[in-house]
C-alpha cells in the first residue's frame, strides 16, 4: 500500500500550480514535460542561473533548497539525498486515464496527477519530492510537500519563516485562509499552500469558512505544498 501523502487534507483538490523565479518576482518559465502526451501539462519552473542560490532549507513556490522545478529526477534525487539523507519511502505510479480537467486519474480513480507517471520520495525531515512525466525514465521535478510532523534533520522554511509547527498567530499577514473543513484548513502563503490544524474551534465545513474562526494562537502549520502533487478525487472533506 502506498504511503498516504495528503492525510486528511484533501483540500488540495481545490488548488493549482503556482510558479516563481529566483529573481524575486512571481513569474516563471513554462516548459513542457518530456514526451508530452495527450492532456499533459507544462510545469512552471524557476528562472535559475544554473546553480543553487537560496539559503539552506528555503522553500519557494518552485524550488526546495535551490533544487528547481523542471530539473530532471536524475539530477534532483542525488542532490536531495546529499542534503537530507537517505529517503524513507519511494514509489513510482501510473495514472493512465485522462480526465476532463487535463489531469490523469489513477487506476482505481481515487486520485489524480498532472502527468501520466508520478514518482515521489519522502525523507526523514517530512519532505516529499514529486516527479512527473510521460515516461518513467524521463521524469522532472514538479512539486514538493511537507507532511504533518516535525522537521528534524534540516530546517525547512519559507522566506517568512513558516514551517511545520509554526503558529498562525505569528504569521497572520503572510498566511491567508482559503478553505476550511472542521479542524483543518488550507491557506495561501507566498505562492504556496499551507495546511493548518486547530486545537480549538472548527474552521468551517465542506470547504466553507466559518464566520467565527479559531483563535490563531491555537492553530499550527501542519503541512505545506507547492507545484504538482497527487490530489484526491473525493473533494475537500
Amino acid at each position: 500500500m502506498r504511503r498516504a501523502l495528503t492525510a486528511s487534507f484533501t483540500v488540495v483538490a481545490l488548488m493549482g500550480l503556482t510558479g516563481c523565479s529566483q529573481g524575486g518576482d512571481d513569474e516563471g518559465t513554462p516548459i513542457e514535460p518530456a514526451s508530452t502526451g495527450s492532456g499533459s501539462r507544462s510545469v512552471t519552473v524557476c528562472a535559475s542561473d544554473g546553480g543553487p542560490i537560496e539559503p539552506d532549507g528555503l522553500l519557494t513556490p518552485c524550488s526546495v533548497n535551490g533544487l528547481d522545478f523542471g530539473m530532471s529526477r536524475d539530477l534532483v534525487m542525488p542532490a536531495a539525498i546529499e542534503m537530507f539523507g537517505p529517503f524513507d519511502f519511494e514509489s513510482t505510479e501510473e495514472y493512465p486515464e485522462p480526465t476532463t480537467d487535463g489531469r490523469f486519474a489513477a487506476e482505481f480513480g481515487d486520485e489524480t496527477f498532472a502527468f501520466r507517471i508520478m514518482s515521489y520520495a519522502c525523507f526523514p525531515n517530512s519532505l516529499c519530492l514529486f516527479f512527473g512525466g510521460d515516461e518513467e525514465a524521463d521524469l522532472d521535478f514538479v512539486g514538493w510537500q511537507l507532511l504533518g510532523g516535525s522537521v528534524t534533520d534540516i530546517d525547512l522554511a519559507t522566506a517568512s519563516g513558516v514551517t511545520l509547527g509554526s503558529s498562525w498567530a505569528d504569521h497572520l499577514d503572510e498566511i491567508v485562509l482559503e478553505a476550511g473543513c472542521e479542524w483543518t484548513a488550507v491557506a495561501a502563503h507566498e505562492g504556496m499552500h499551507v495546511f493548518l490544524l486547530s486545537s480549538d474551534e472548527f474552521f468551517g465545513t465542506a470547504g466553507v469558512l466559518a464566520e467565527e474562526l479559531p483563535d490563531p494562537t491555537t492553530v499550527k502549520v501542519d503541512g505545506a505544498y507547492a507545484g504538482e502533487i497527487s490530489i484526491p478525487t473525493d473533494g475537500f472533506c
